[in-house]
């Protein structure tokens, strides 16, 4: 047995990170304050099945080993020294590959990422396949300059271009999925490139190395828009903001640091001179996010949409970090601008301006309430004034939260003594403020970002079932009910492992998905992780109502497809076919 394996049997995590953070029994976790950053809520789960930890706030994840480099700020040499003293397992560093598998592993995702970009680029600038990606550069009004600085590329629209090409370059086809540029063919064990016909964006980490790649559509048949790099050994999209290894010597410069939503978003803006901004890539900022800027900035500005739908979703993401220790600011597009991208080629100097007149996060909650709710109606006023009283609550300062007193009472025209009155019969509560559902809320948390809330739910609860339950619930789930691919695969691979089975070897499936399914062993990390449902008593109760709402959704949304198929058939007078999805439409409804 090898130092690290022989130190994981003898070290149990929950013993390990009780020490530095209490931790309490949450179902089959353990649930604790996240010691990586301030929060007052627990949001920071313990396996002591899966032996890993992972905080839904700020994305921080691991097993032991990840817990000490973060929490002590050691390599990992260091970490693996301070868990050998405390297990008693003796090192022979000379002769022990203590880290050179787990070294080599990631050593060499980047060396396959930093040569499958340098293919991208070539296509992109020198080969014929790359007109497509080069006129596209040319109507989004891109420069050279930025081409060469971003590294921007272009994939061909070829199923196994660059897989046929890294293999020439000696890489194995397990190295390539373990990288995240393919995929198994299902016929053998050959591989697919994930990105096909797209205009390719590096994905560098703060020190400049390519973890993983963004790839944006060009032709009109394709869905989605963008395809990020799954997670991978390097890749944690809550952990990643794009554009930084370029912008934070201008972050630390200015103190401030400009966060948009997609890539052209800040390719633009940069392009333009306002060098210090990222890229969150996806609606909501994480803890994880947050962490990282605070390396060189105090002040964030985030720029919304002006629309109250986005808006609506950009207050829920805010107060997820509104206690990050950070002066948030809000920035609101003017009206006739759709994205940043957009503003800035109208009018590079309005950007600037509209950067300037962001409002502090607390001015921004009274701006969001007056715009979404009409207060000449004195019910929408009601839920206007209790939004914000609730907001009022949770500020701490009292010379702060005294200013925002006086700002409700001009707004309502009511007495200040009214406005503390009604405080005081307020319990601060963040689902108070938002009628925000349990799958909702597990959209917002980091990690779970690019998942349908709903799906995710399901899931999260069939792991608390026992095997009888699971079995009777999932044999009433269609696994087309699930949109989400990696979803619909991780609930294919845990009805297969349960069927038939006495007990759930929690282990044994984790160390199976971590070889076979490595994009949905990492979705079942979280799975398994994330806080439990508390009630018991009402679990089967929940899971079936979870189910039902996914099955509407499926019904609403395939009824919609045959409808669009049923005219495109009586279009042709295909009446056969017609009949057919008529009856397919009886067959949905009555599911």
């Amino acid at each position: 047995m090898d130092s690290i394996s022989e130190i994981k049997s003898k070290l149990n995590i929950i013993d390990l990170i009780g020490t530095y953070t209490p931790l309490k029994q949450s179902g089959k976790n353990h649930k604790g304050l996240c010691p990586f950053h301030s929060e007052k809520t627990p949001s920071f789960m313990v396996s002591e099945d899966l032996q890993r930890y992972r905080c839904f706030g700020c994305g921080k994840s691991g097993d032991v080993f990840n817990f000490i480099m973060d929490v002590e700020g050691v390599d990992f040499p260091e970490a693996l020294k301070v868990l050998a003293e405390k297990t008693g397992v003796k090192l022979d560093l000379k002769s022990d590959a203590f880290n050179k598998k787990d070294k080599d592993a990631t050593s060499k995702i980047y060396e396959i990422n930093e040569i499958a970009s340098k293919f991208y680029q070539h296509l992109l600038n020198k080969h014929e396949f790359g007109e497509v990606g080069r006129a596209y550069i040319k109507k989004r009004q891109v420069s050279a300059k930025i081409v060469k600085d971003f590294g921007i590329g272009y994939a061909p629209n070829s199923w196994d271009s660059l897989s046929r090409y890294l293999i020439s370059k000696k890489f194995t086809a397990e190295e390539i999925i373990n990288s995240g540029l393919g995929k198994y063919r299902k016929s053998s064990k050959n591989t697919y490139d994930i990105f096909r016909g797209r205009l390719m964006f590096p994905l560098r980490d703060n020190m400049g190395r390519i973890t993983g790649f963004s790839g944006r559509a060009l032709f009109e048949d394709q869905d989605p828009k963008y395809i990020n790099t799954a997670e991978t050994e390097v890749f944690h999209k809550e952990r990643f903001l794009f554009g930084l290894d370029l912008a934070k010597n201008a972050i630390r410069k200015a103190n401030l640091a400009i966060i948009v939503e997609g890539e052209f978003d800040m390719i633009s803006p940069y392009q333009a001179g306002y060098e210090n901004i990222v890229a969150s890539k996806g609606t909501a900022l994480t803890m994880g996010q947050v962490n990282l800027l605070k390396r060189y900035a105090q002040t964030i500005v985030l720029i919304f949409d002006n629309d109250v739908a986005g808006a609506d979703a950009s207050v829920r993401g805010i107060d997820i970090i509104k206690d990050c220790g950070l002066d948030i600011k809000i920035a609101v597009l003017p009206e006739g601008s759709k994205d940043p991208d957009e503003l800035i080629k109208k009018d590079t100097n309005l950007f600037g301006e509209v950067v300037r007149n962001a409002l502090p996060l607390w001015d921004y909650y009274f701006s969001y309430a007056s715009s979404k709710y009409n207060l000449s109606n004195i019910f929408e006023k009601k839920k206007a004034s209790q939004f914000l009283i609730n907001i009022i609550n949770e500020i701490e300062d009292e010379v702060v939260r005294s200013t925002y007193i006086k700002k409700f009472s001009v707004l309502f025209d009511v007495d200040e003594s009214v406005v503390k009155n009604q405080i005081d019969k307020s319990v601060p509560s963040t689902r108070s403020r938002f009628t925000t559902d349990v799958p909702e809320k597990i959209v917002m948390e980091s990690g779970f970002e690019d998942y349908p809330g709903s799906e995710v739910y399901v899931l999260t609860l069939l792991m608390d079932a026992n095997n009888l339950e699971f079995e009777a619930f999932s044999n009433v789930i269609n696994p087309d009910f699930f949109t989400n691919q990696f979803i619909k695969d991780l609930f294919i691979e845990l009805t297969d492992s349960r069927k038939d089975s006495k007990s759930f070897d929690v282990k044994a499936f984790y160390a199976k998905l971590q070889h076979s399914h490595p994009n949905v062993y990492s979705l079942f990390e979280k799975v398994y992780l994330r806080g439990r449902f508390e009630d018991t008593q009402s679990l089967s109760d929940e899971i079936a109502f979870a189910i039902l709402r996914l099955k509407q959704a499926f019904q609403k949304r395939r009824r919609k497809e045959l409808a669009v198929a049923i005219a495109k058939a009586e279009a042709v007078s295909d009446f056969t076919l017609v009949a057919s999805l008529q009856k397919e439409v009886k067959e949905v409804s009555n599911l």
